[in-house]
Parts: C-alpha cells; sequence; structure tokens
C-alpha cells in the first residue's frame, strides 16, 4: 500500500490483498483448495452454472502440478465440506439453499461417493469424473 492515501507520487498500482475473515489463518493448501472446489463444484453440478466448472478447472490448473496425496487430500476435504453444508442446510433450511428435498439427498450421495473414493485412493475413478481436474486432466 502508498505511505498515505493520496501519495500520487507512488506507482499508479496499489496491491490489494483480499483476507477471508472468516478463514482468516494459515492454511493447508489442500482444504483451502478443497473448501473452494467444494463452493464450486455444488453451484455446477446441482445449480447448472457451467462457468463454475471453468472456474474450478482454472483454480486447479492455477495451483500447478500437485501429487496423488494432495488431490486426494482436496477431493475428500471437498466432499466432506458438500456433506456438512447439504446437511446444514436440510436441518436449519429445509434446503431452501439446494432445492427440493430429493436434490439434497441426490447432494449428500454424491458427497458421499467423493469422500468413500477419495478415502480408497480411486484414481481411476477420479479421472474419469467431474474432478478429473484435481489430477492434472
Amino acid at each position: 500500500m502508498p505511505p498515505t492515501a493520496t501519495d500520487e507520487e507512488q506507482d499508479s498500482t496499489t496491491p490489494i490483498f483480499i483476507v477471508d475473515w472468516e478463514y482468516c489463518q494459515l492454511g493447508v493448501l489442500s482444504t483451502d483448495l478443497g473448501h473452494m472446489v467444494a463452493e464450486l463444484y455444488k453451484c455446477w453440478a446441482f445449480r447448472n452454472l457451467e462457468e463454475a466448472k471453468w472456474l474450478m478447472e482454472g483454480l486447479a490448473a492455477g495451483y500447478g502440478c500437485f501429487d496423488d496425496d494432495f488431490a486426494f487430500q482436496t477431493a475428500l476435504y471437498a466432499g466432506s465440506v458438500i456433506v456438512s453444508l447439504a446437511t446444514m442446510a436440510s436441518a436449519s433450511m429445509k434446503l431452501i439453499i439446494w432445492g427440493s428435498e430429493e436434490q439434497g439427498q441426490q447432494i449428500l450421495r454424491a458427497a458421499k461417493e467423493l469422500v468413500l473414493r477419495a478415502w480408497h485412493k480411486d484414481r481411476a475413478w477420479f479421472e474419469s469424473s467431474d474432478l478429473a481436474c484435481l489430477f492434472g486432466n
């Protein structure tokens, strides 16, 4: 940041740092990426927002190459976040966020599958899944 608010002799660009105060902490990369993947995945898969998938793929690509353990940890965390959000929405908001109860059940089934496949390190399943981008595909 410039030394003063009106310091015009400085370079005309001012760096901006975005801080998410809800998660203001030193993060573990796989959980940081996993949380964002969860948010984007639910928008893409359950709200039909194609742009969310593009963002998810771009975000994974932007993180660069990472090993399978990192990808599985990311997928495991993403699935866990989706389960917790869907369960919370179901209990407190009667699935207003998600739509019908049937859609809520569909979300929970998909998230359960993500968690189990990540836990068992089923790379072949992920390579042909919607989250293939986590494995560089």
